[in-house]
């Protein structure tokens, strides 16, 4: 089948714009694009009802309602197609008992059925007045000219359900941002990898995948999903960094020039812009940019990019990694929750919460990648909590070491402020190294030297109990943080994970008894109110946002859900089953959603629900989402 080409689509556009419009009359004028009231500017769909509007290809039911969520009959589908491909001419019988010849309809249901576009329903019936399901869409568009262009599309499963036409603006986006060259090399198609740069600009490159063991099993790490990787400047002829995973080598002597996709000691992705000779593995090449525009594109610091499979320009930005958001998730444990059953989840949300029930090294790699961005900057640490001796549940370091040897970070922990193996420096230096970490990457103690104070800062008219808040006093020799949680129940908070974590995690013993004081103690953190305590995490977890500029990821693991913390050393044992990991760039949402799923989930959940609120703990999210630290709101997108 011919897909759609430039030339094709603006004779489609003419054709469109004096004869068939979609639910409104032939003759009225469409709408100015942007003017739909029920067409919000924030809207995922809005991007795509632009286009179609502009380009002529839908129009609203009236000159101010586009109504996204109503669907679409399938003689207008077709029809939209039989004109993008400028109406070729056609004769005899559909065979269809149930349409009539000489309708608006006619010519594109016969012209579909030659080319093989739709077979009907298979009992001599095609429905052109049926309402187009999912599934049928899904089927049309890929024998019509690919799958692809139903992907990556809220809301689309395709399944039974009804495509709305905000689904159905969003196809024909897809179909207009196909690759449609038709003299391509399907070989050539087949070994090409897009490269997304955030440098001094930003571009999408292509490369040209090598013919090597090593450029295939990269490329079988991307049909899993992005790969997003953090590269640094060295020697001025290339960018390098840490893979997060480990391929075969095929190494040879190889002078580079501008271009060169490499493969270093077997787990470093090198992209040269410059020469060099040495043994190196080749992994592709980077066409048609030359030097100069390389270098002008990546400057000479750091630098994101993201590989993928993809066009990332040819495919909507909401869910570049997951699967189309589905109607239902399933735990690690094989229970299945309905995103129906959690509470703030919101297909329109713009925080966005990423989920895998696998529980695994792989996993915590795919959540960080599924974010679609990394951390800036020359030193990132990794914040997670130690665990209390002798027997706390704790982040394994076996299951965190490859995304921590991804972002190439150094572990980093503050004291506590109540007692115990960890409140003193060396102690707690002990416990790290005993636990595992220090065998895995460089480990710190943030606040071995002291305190800073960061400032609390909240939109006006919102009280706060902080003014200022204390972090170890090396917080700030970090670029960036990667906030690796552990979510589970907590004595006093209710629940600890990503907030928690940025807040009395990263306070340093004065910080942590200043926080659960409310603001009134640096010395003693008992017999704070608890409403005062809980905001007071919050406005901290702010504070440390806002100095790092937003430079900070979350991932929160729903592993050993028992009602007790880390700081617990002989926690009570979980009555729940594992759930999955989850990773956000909003750490209220995340946290959210956690909750939600704990309370979605037909397992034992009563203790854990029961701990939570008594301890009054969704203040600490109401709290944040009130102060500007992230929404309640949020998109579960499932990368299984």
């Amino acid at each position: 089948m011919k897909k759609l080409t430039l030339s094709g689509l603006i004779l489609a556009i003419a054709l469109l714009a004096t004869g068939l419009a979609i639910n409104v009359s032939a003759d009225a004028e469409p709408a100015a694009a942007g003017s739909f009231a029920d067409v919000p500017a924030e809207a995922w769909y809005a991007e795509a009802v632009a286009y179609v509007q502009e380009q002529g290809l839908m129009r609203g039911n009236t000159e101010t309602e586009f109504a996204p969520a109503e669907s679409l009959t399938r003689a207008m589908l077709v029809t939209v197609l039989y004109r993008l491909e400028d109406e070729p001419q056609v004769a005899g019988d559909d065979g269809f008992s149930d349409t009539v010849a000489g309708q608006w309809y006619s010519d594109a249901v016969l012209w579909a059925t030659e080319q093989g576009v739709v077979n009907g329903y298979g009992n001599g019936l095609f429905g052109p007045d049926d309402n187009i399901t999912q599934e049928q869409l899904r089927l049309i568009m890929s024998r019509y000219a690919s799958e692809a262009t139903t992907q990556n599309i809220p809301g689309f499963t395709g399944g039974a359900t009804a495509a709305t036409r905000a689904q159905v603006a969003a196809v024909l986006l897809n179909l207009s941002r196909l690759d449609t060259t038709e003299n391509s090399n399907p070989q050539e198609a087949a070994n090409l990898m897009y490269i997304q740069v955030d440098g001094t600009k930003q571009d999408v490159w292509t490369a040209t995948l090598a013919d090597n063991s090593s450029a295939a099993a990269l490329k079988e790490l991307l049909q899993k999903g992005n790969i997003s990787l953090a590269l640094h400047d060295y020697s001025n002829f290339e960018k390098v960094g840490p893979l997060g995973s480990s391929l075969p080598t095929n190494d040879e002597q190889i002078t580079t020039e501008a271009g060169d996709l490499i493969l270093y000691q077997g787990n470093q992705f090198v992209m040269y812009y410059a020469s060099n000779s040495w043994s190196f593995t080749r992994l592709g090449k980077i066409n048609g940019v030359s030097q100069s525009e390389m270098q002008e594109v990546l400057g000479r610091s750091n630098v994101n990019v993201t590989l993928s499979l993809t066009n990332p320009e040819a495919t909507p930005a909401q869910t570049p990694q997951s699967s189309a958001n589905a109607a239902a998730i399933t735990t690690n444990s094989g229970e299945v929750i309905a995103l129906a059953a959690l509470e703030h989840q919101n297909a329109e949300a713009a925080a966005k919460v990423y989920y895998t029930k696998d529980i695994s090294p792989e996993a915590m790699v795919a959540a960080y990648q599924a974010l679609g961005q990394g951390l800036s900057g020359d030193k990132i640490a990794v914040k997670l909590s130690t665990g209390e001796p002798p027997a706390s549940n704790y982040l394994r370091p076996e299951l965190i070491a490859d995304v921590v040897h991804l972002v190439d970070g150094t572990i980093v922990e503050c004291n506590t402020a109540y007692g115990g193996s960890r409140a003193a420096t060396a102690m707690h230096y002990q416990v790290a190294a005993d636990h595992g970490f220090t065998a895995i990457a460089d480990f710190q103690i943030l606040d071995e030297n002291g305190s800073i104070n960061l400032p609390v800062n909240a939109p006006a008219g919102v009280a706060t109990q902080l003014k200022e808040n204390f972090v170890g006093a090396h917080f700030a020799d970090y670029d960036g943080y990667l906030v690796l949680s552990h979510f589970k129940g907590h004595a006093m908070a209710g629940f600890g994970g990503a907030i928690k974590n940025i807040s009395i995690g990263l306070g340093s013993a004065e910080g942590k008894s200043w926080i659960h004081s409310g603001g009134t103690s640096r010395t003693n953190p008992w017999g704070g109110e608890q409403n005062a305590f809980t905001a007071s995490m919050a406005e901290a977890g702010k504070s440390v946002s806002d100095a790092l500029d937003g430079n900070i990821l979350y991932i929160n693991v729903m592993n050993r859900l028992s009602v007790d913390c880390d700081c617990d050393g002989n926690p009570d044992e979980p009555d729940m089953h594992d759930i999955g990991i989850l990773a956000s760039t909003d750490p209220v949402a995340l946290d959210q959603a956690c909750v939600d799923l704990v309370y979605a989930s037909q397992d034992d959940k009563a203790a854990l629900i029961n701990r939570m609120e008594s301890r009054q703990a969704f203040n600490v999210l109401a709290h944040g989402e009130k102060i500007g630290l992230g929404s309640r709101s949020y998109q579960l997108l499932s990368l299984d």
